[in-house]
């Protein structure tokens, strides 16, 4: 129990880091003579009865809202049969427009991932991913998603399923680059009910290209 404690404060420590950087402006709109587009509207409305949709259908363009997600080697920190082990973790991924009803718009995101995990087995970690990217918040030089989604996990000796959530910025260093800092968690529940499931947390950094196809 001690050290699930340790691995929940380390949780909530992430969690506040990643919500100290983000700034919201809600008064500022994307330069109308940029290159790329971000898909949101700053216009938000939060009442008590009903959100107002953070997302603009008609800025959406098929040639400017396909990205590649490309994150650097980040930590992650994993809780497995009651031991937190430290890991390395890196991941590509194919984002493009998904329709809703109404004027909702997001991002469909498909994952691949692979971690390396520091212990004396089981040290390879491989998932696969569907996620949806929302933007929940914009101003001129950065936007800020909320993602959900789940997957397929593989450590090569048992196999597994997991939702995951994550909070991330874009912010965007030109026309066809972007900085994509963000904090990830997820929890592992095996096929094989005779294998332990588990939970793990990531922070990082990673790159983005947009506007290429």
């Amino acid at each position: 129990m001690k050290k699930l404690s340790l691995y929940l404060i380390l949780s909530l420590v992430f969690v506040q880091f990643s919500y100290s950087q983000v700034i919201f402006n809600t008064n500022s709109n994307l330069p109308p003579q940029s290159k790329y587009k971000v898909p949101v509207n700053t216009n938000l409305s939060f009442t008590k009865s009903s959100v107002t949709s953070p997302l603009n259908k008609e800025d959406a363009d098929l040639n400017t809202a396909i990205y590649i997600f490309i994150l650097l080697i980040n930590p992650e920190l994993i809780y497995e049969n009651e031991k937190v082990n430290f890991g390395l973790t890196k991941d590509i991924s194919l984002a493009f427009p998904l329709m809703g009803t109404n004027d909702f718009f997001a991002l469909s995101r498909l994952e691949l991932e692979y971690s390396y995990i520091f212990r004396n087995e089981r040290n390879h970690h491989l998932r696969s991913s569907l996620n949806v990217d929302i933007p929940i918040e914009t101003n001129e030089f950065s936007a800020v998603m909320f993602s959900v989604g789940g997957g397929y996990f593989t450590d090569f000796k048992k196999n597994g399923i997991f939702p995951q959530f994550s909070l991330s910025m874009f912010i965007p260093t030109s026309d066809k680059f972007a900085v994509n800092p963000y904090i990830k968690l997820r929890h592992t529940f095996m096929l094989d009910k005779t294998q332990s499931n588990n939970s793990d947390i990531s922070l990082g950094v990673g790159l983005v290209a947009f506007s290429i196809f």
